[in-house]
């Protein structure tokens, strides 16, 4: 259970190839580009940040992407001119109703995608991202770990060596030039030596015969009960998404064009949007009333 800034992540114990199942499957959700998916997409993203991290952050992160949501939305309808229902027209081209819906739609899912990716990898360890490389190739899992030791090695070696480095006067030299040569040496030595440490190790420990014969391997995760119920929810959601897809098909051009979703299908995407962020609320809230009997 991931703990961050006194918030706690519990939705993040579920097991990682489910998590990461909803994720795809929010994304494809997405894909329809229906308006409504789209808002409860964005609720339920924030929303579960907000969960992750608090107010605070979430608030600064949303004045952010604002920003990006008013250019993307202003860039589109104003570039893309197709549409049946002209707004105004701006430099002789006009600005359509139904290419206006269609940026506002493209920039709730472009920000809603950050926030989902926000809190995917607030919830991703390392130990989860390796888990779910080993499953597709042993190889692929140790390659990995070597690429997610390369980064914090060669920082750490480079911090120690500049430090070293500027204690003996090593940049104290007049020619700017001279001081950026310099620069690029310790630069280059430094990640040749991290690429050493990181990659070439296991090339001799392999030569050493280490990995030769049949091993077994020791995993942390479990698929418990609780997973078991997830992985029916997550079925049954996708099994009536795919009987009820066309549905969710929204057509922008020429005539904005779509079925209407009743308000049990509206009702079952907000339950399965807003899933991480109640079961973080309703985890949190046990957690406190449980220490309120201590």
């Amino acid at each position: 259970m991931g703990v961050r800034g006194g918030y706690m992540n519990v939705f993040s114990t579920f097991h990682p190839l489910l998590l990461s199942i909803y994720y795809c499957f929010v994304l494809v959700m997405l894909y329809c580009l229906h308006p409504v998916v789209a808002m409860l997409a964005l609720i339920g993203a924030v929303a579960y940040f907000c969960a992750l991290t608090g107010w605070h952050l979430t608030l600064k992160e949303l004045v952010f992407y604002s920003f990006i949501f008013l250019f993307v939305m202003i860039a589109y309808s104003s570039f893309v001119h197709n549409g049946y229902t002209p707004l105004f027209f701006l430099n002789d081209q006009p600005i359509t109703y139904e290419a206006t819906m269609k940026a506002i739609v493209w920039a709730t899912i472009i920000v809603g995608i950050a926030f989902w990716s926000k809190s995917y990898f607030e919830m991703f360890t390392t130990t989860k991202i390796l888990f779910l490389a080993s499953m597709i190739s042993t190889k692929l899992g140790i390659f990995l770990s070597m690429l997610l030791r390369f980064i914090p090695i060669f920082k750490q070696h480079w911090q120690e060596r500049q430090l070293a480095q500027k204690a003996i006067g090593y940049y104290h030299v007049a020619s700017q030039v001279e001081k950026l040569q310099r620069f690029v040496v310790l630069w280059s030595s430094t990640l040749m030596f991290t690429i050493e440490f990181v990659f070439f190790k296991p090339a001799v420990m392999r030569a050493r015969g280490y990995g030769v014969g049949k091993r077994t391997q020791f995993q942390l995760i479990r698929f418990t009960k609780k997973d078991a119920l997830f992985a029916v929810f997550l079925f049954i959601s996708m099994t009536l998404f795919a009987l009820f897809f066309e549905y969710y098909a929204y057509h922008y051009y020429p005539k904005l064009k779509s079925n209407t979703l009743s308000s049990s299908q509206i009702f079952m995407i907000a339950i399965f949007m807003l899933l991480p962020a109640m079961y973080e609320l309703k985890e949190n809230a046990k957690w406190i009333y449980l220490q309120s009997k201590i």
